[in-house]
């Protein structure tokens, strides 16, 4: 039985400190964690302890606020009975607003019913804000990165562009919860008006009943009046869904995530019932199920992805014809999800904890064939495409012609003429069509492309191409090499894999051998991939959740595994010479580094072998990871901080477009820039090195991680990556890219095995490295924690110091997280890795005792350790 407080005398429930205020450029307020529109999670400390598991009544200006939760900080200057309460309010409030916020019926530990408390809650004034002038090139650069990168899909009778000072009818949740970046990159981004605000600054009207209507979050269908209303004033109808991208788990194919809920199918149903014109804009990180667009008069669809601070302005760019889309798929669009080759070996299930020791064990059957290589090649599958890869359309019409093509010298010259009306960009994609003398292969695959620059009507603009062999090239397992076929390679060129033109033929003799290469990543067990010369299907028998004793051999393996690795090292201890030397004289003279690391003690070179993973509290975002410093030596603290779209230092910075958007520009000098202003903001930051995009392969779109990678075709990955390592380089700013190595799934880090054939690992998950690393190598790797084929990746040494460094040429240092030190602690030392970052103190304390007592043992070496420290510091300097 529990009773309401009446004592005068007794403490508030929450603290509070008077209004709270939201403002994106300040970045120290104690009761709020920060999101991209400052509308994210209002956090209020209790003054006392109270029932956490119990939560009361939450309202803003009177309508309930679901979802609230309590979180105990990591800080440890919190009392132990001081929580915090969690209130999302993504989307209810913005700039220049006022609400009441009320609390009531919350619990304290005895049970006694809390006094109601009322805040008071206010957006800051959005026309206040003052730009850096040092940052106005940054925002320029987030905002044409943005409009490039929206991908026009359809758009029946010419719907869109809207006529200037149309009133936009802006219908769904998607209004309010308009996405710009993803939550694996918390960035404050400084200049982020809400879309309503976006819309203030333009040429359009809006509905101020609709925006009463969907101001809090709701894919509520409106009453008929409403509707009617919105219909007198324009004939346009807009709907917005909206989808977040996830942390520690993919996306499933459930209602609200791949599928649309029967509220937003209701909503869309009516729109297009209602409106002769309806628009679609999907603010979504991932493709979603497409089927309605077969039962729905939809005329206008366009793919917004996440585009960062300046997505609701590049938005109402695009919407008005003020820039002319030019935005491309880096992914195939299915109309199902079980469409896609790999969904048979796909997960479904609910995140698994590491410690419970449950694996899934997935097998990659598919083999090469993902994405358009399956869809173009298995020709009674081309129907369940939605979109297919490379598409877009423009407001514009271009030709594209081949001019010329030089077998020789491989180089193709394309015209490429805008016959439209409107000035506008268009991208060249050219695909190869292979022998297929040694092996089978996709009916086409993509070996190089290339944006035009704005072109105006009846003008026209050359594009000379030049084809390396390497692009030409198929890895054959059973030689262990790469080989250029014997036959004839015919070449193809156009806008998308599904409107190609001939363009020329190459023709090579004999086999030709490319490269020859030494170490192997063999599967264990016997499973076959997909091939279209035989009558093979994907079965998903060999993907699979381990059975408890299953699992446990598999951990031991791990575990027995790197301990013969270790006894192969040299146990000997060189002797400690004081040079003399300080860090400033290795900047000065880099063939210092080997005298100045022998220098280092033993606890000198472990303390920069361990890291400790940056600790957050609630209000407090922090990613920054700091290595030591060493003040005997004059070494300073190098920080690492990620940097994927934006760096995430708790400090207002650019926030570009996610990594998936700024893919689908394929503008290879536009991807330069966005690294050289996001280098820039790191280098007055301090921050030294940024851990930049993941080269992770797109396998399936529902992957959690693909917001932050690029595409499903390794070529468009690498190319892309290199030129944004090429701006950051160009801003003094060390990178270092993830996630080695198919990590193609967030559900299950680190309890995921991968079980891929050679040739798949080699052609489509390893070939943007092969292409990063000969053009723009990067500082340093991040190794995942997949266990490919039975072999842990951060503590592969096969992989980490075989194939990366001694194959493809690496040079950087390695560095990997762990959850579990017995599998991934001095064993990754052993592989090459030369930073193991713990996830808390204990695993920092742990890892550190047994890499000493590995010396002791004489199975780890100083010269080892050494070895890996100088990687690191060559590579931070």
């Amino acid at each position: 039985m529990t009773r309401e407080s009446t004592n005068k005398n007794y403490l508030p429930p929450f603290i509070t400190q008077g209004p709270i205020y939201f403002d994106p450029a300040e970045t120290e307020h104690p009761l709020f964690r920060y999101d991209d529109r400052c509308t994210g999670i209002i956090a209020i400390y209790t003054s006392r302890k109270l029932n956490t598991d119990y939560i009361g009544n939450v309202t803003l200006d009177g309508a309930k606020i679901h979802h609230c939760f309590f979180l105990h900080p990591v800080d440890a200057n919190m009392p132990d009975d001081q929580d915090i309460l969690c209130i999302p309010v993504r989307g209810r409030v913005g700039y220049n607003s006022s609400h009441t916020l009320v609390l009531s019926t919350f619990r304290d530990a005895e049970g006694n019913i809390t006094e109601d408390m009322t805040l008071h809650v206010r957006g800051v004034n959005y026309a206040n804000f003052q730009k850096d002038p040092r940052t106005i090139h940054e925002d320029n650069v987030a905002l044409n990165a943005a409009r490039e990168s929206f991908v026009l899909l359809k758009n029946f009778e010419s719907v869109l562009p809207m006529p200037p000072k149309e009133t936009l009818n802006i219908f769904g949740s998607g209004y309010a919860n308009f996405r710009t970046h993803s939550f694996h990159n918390e960035v404050i981004g400084r200049s982020t008006p809400t879309l309503e605000e976006a819309i203030e600054k333009s040429s359009f009207q809006l509905n101020e009943e609709l925006d009463r209507f969907f101001h809090i979050p709701s894919d509520r269908t409106p009453d008929r009046m409403i509707f009617n209303h919105a219909r007198n004033l324009s004939e346009y109808g807009i709907m917005i869904i909206s989808r977040p991208s996830l942390r520690g788990r993919d996306v499933r194919p459930i209602p609200g995530e791949y599928y649309l809920t029967q509220e937003e199918d209701a909503l869309l149903r009516m729109i297009c019932h209602i409106f002769p014109k309806t628009i679609v804009i999907l603010n979504t990180a991932y493709p979603i199920h497409l089927e309605w667009m077969k039962k729905y008069d939809v005329k206008a669809l366009l793919y917004a992805g996440l585009p960062g601070q300046a997505g609701p302005e590049a938005l109402l760019d695009i919407l008005s014809g003020k820039e002319c889309p030019s935005g491309k798929l880096t992914d195939t669009w299915c109309y199902n999800f079980d469409d896609y080759p790999a969904s048979a070996n796909f997960y479904r299930g609910d995140p698994i904890n590491p410690e419970d020791d449950t694996w899934i064990e997935t097998c990659y059957e598919e083999g090469i064939y993902t994405g358009y290589r399956y869809f173009s090649t298995f020709t009674n599958k081309e129907d369940c495409v939605a979109y297919p890869f490379g598409f877009g359309l423009s407001y514009t019409a271009f030709t594209i012609s081949p001019i010329f093509f030089n077998p020789i010298n491989r180089v193709l010259l394309v015209n490429v003429k805008n016959v439209g009306k409107v000035a506008g960009k268009e991208t060249v994609e050219v695909y190869a069509t292979f022998p297929g003398t040694i092996q089978s292969h996709p009916t086409k695959q993509l070996i190089a492309f290339q944006k035009t620059n704005e072109i105006l009507p009846e003008e026209s603009e050359e594009v000379a191409i030049r084809i390396p062999l390497r692009n030409l090239s198929t890895f054959v397992s059973a030689q262990n090499a790469w080989f250029l076929e014997s036959g004839t390679y015919q070449f193809f060129v156009g806008n998308s894999i599904q409107n190609l033109l001939p363009a020329g033929d190459f023709t090579n003799e004999e086999p030709r051998l490319i490269k020859q290469m030494v170490y192997h990543l063999t599967p264990s067990g016997s499973y076959r991939v997909l091939n279209p010369g035989t009558n093979e299907t994907i079965s998903g028998d060999h993907t699979r959740i381990l059975s408890e004793d299953t699992a446990f051999k598999v951990k031991i393996n791990l575990q027995r595994e790197n301990l013969l690795m270790a006894n192969m090292v040299a146990a000997s201890r060189p002797e400690i010479k004081d040079h003399n030397i300080q860090w400033e004289d290795v900047l000065k003279t880099p063939t210092l580094i080997s005298s100045f690391v022998d220098q280092m003690t033993e606890e000198e070179l472990i303390d920069f072998l361990i890291a400790l993973k940056p600790q957050e509290t609630l209000t407090k975002r922090n990613h920054v990871l700091s290595l030591p410093e060493n003040k005997r030596l004059g070494i300073p603290s190098f920080k690492l901080c990620p940097g994927n779209n934006g760096i995430t230092n708790n400090f207002p910075t650019v926030c570009m477009p996610s990594a998936l958007n700024l893919a689908q520009t394929f503008n290879r000098s536009l991807m330069e820039e966005v690294g050289y202003c996001i280098g820039l903001e790191a280098y007055r930051a301090d921050i030294h090195m940024l851990e930049d995009t993941s080269l992770n392969v797109h396998r399936i779109p529902l992957s959690g991680s693909n917001v932050d990678s690029f595409s499903e075709d390794p070529y468009v990955t690498g190319i892309m990556l290199m030129y944004k390592i090429r701006g950051l380089h160009r801003a003094n700013i060390k990178s270092c890219i993830g996630h080695v190595l198919c990590a193609n799934s967030e559900t299950c880090l680190g309890s995921r095995i991968v079980l891929a054939d050679e040739r798949t690992i080699r052609e489509l998950y390893l070939r943007p490295y092969d292409i990063l690393f000969r053009e723009e190598k990067p500082d340093a790797i991040l190794a995942s924690n997949t266990i490919l084929n039975h072999h842990m990746c951060g503590s592969y040494r096969i992989l980490l110091e075989g194939v990366l460094r001694k194959e493809l040429g690496f040079n950087g240092f390695v560095l990997t997280g762990t959850n579990d030190v017995s599998i991934q602690g001095v064993n990754s030392l052993m592989a090459g890795v030369s930073t193991v970052i713990t996830d808390n103190d204990k695993q920092y304390r742990l890892l550190k005792s047994e890499i000493e007592t590995a010396i002791r043992a004489g199975s780890l070496s100083i010269q080892i350790l050494r070895i890996l420290v100088k990687r690191m510091l060559l590579s931070l300097k």
